[in-house]
């Protein structure tokens, strides 16, 4: 379960990455590229010694016999545009090896925040003591809805917006293999 939680991760930072997310190998020889096409699909390419080995593939997701990616899409959230990788600061702000993390990164004056449990739902109580003192926020929650489940209904989320400041806690519900994340934008 913690290998589709890692995947999952990975597919969303994919449908954050425009354009083409590269990593390469140490040395440089290996090259490979990730994107999502305009239906959302993940793609991927591998180069070695700058020659083609795979060619832009569809990313087959197939886990102890189930196969993933049938009706696969991702849709890129408003977070993914407004989001900075080339960020000032991270922190991990709680979790268990294993088990669950919640981390924040700064880019400038805006906040991006993240959690992800592994099968066991839980619920977070987060202090948003991170947040800049004396600056109101509109924090973007893109959430679990209340009947997410990773079996029978795993694309089941909430977007809401809330009006916060660094005084104030969210208490944050994450379904089974499920998780948020939460956009800080000062007003």
């Amino acid at each position: 379960m913690r290998k589709l939680v890692a995947i999952a991760a990975l597919l969303s930072l994919l449908a954050a990455c425009h354009p083409v997310m590269e990593v390469s190998s140490p040395d440089g020889r290996i090259l490979v590229q990730a994107d999502v096409d305009s239906d959302g699909q993940p793609l991927y390419a591998v180069e070695v010694d700058g020659l083609p080995l795979i060619g832009w593939s569809q990313l087959g997701l197939v886990a102890e016999g189930i196969d993933l990616s049938a009706g696969f899409r991702l849709q890129t959230f408003q977070f993914f545009r407004d989001f900075d990788a080339d960020c000032d600061a991270s922190e991990a702000l709680q979790g268990e090896v294993g088990e669950y993390i919640a981390v924040v990164r700064r880019a400038g004056d805006r906040f991006f925040y993240g959690a992800t449990t592994d099968e066991t739902p839980r619920t977070l109580t987060q202090p948003l003591s991170f947040l800049r003192p004396g600056v109101t926020y509109t924090a973007t929650l893109y959430a679990d809805a209340p009947d997410a489940d990773w079996q029978t209904n795993p694309y089941a989320y909430v977007i809401e917006q809330r009006t916060v400041t660094s005084n104030d806690t969210l208490t944050l519900p994450l379904a089974a293999s499920g998780g948020c994340a939460i956009s800080f934008l000062p007003l």
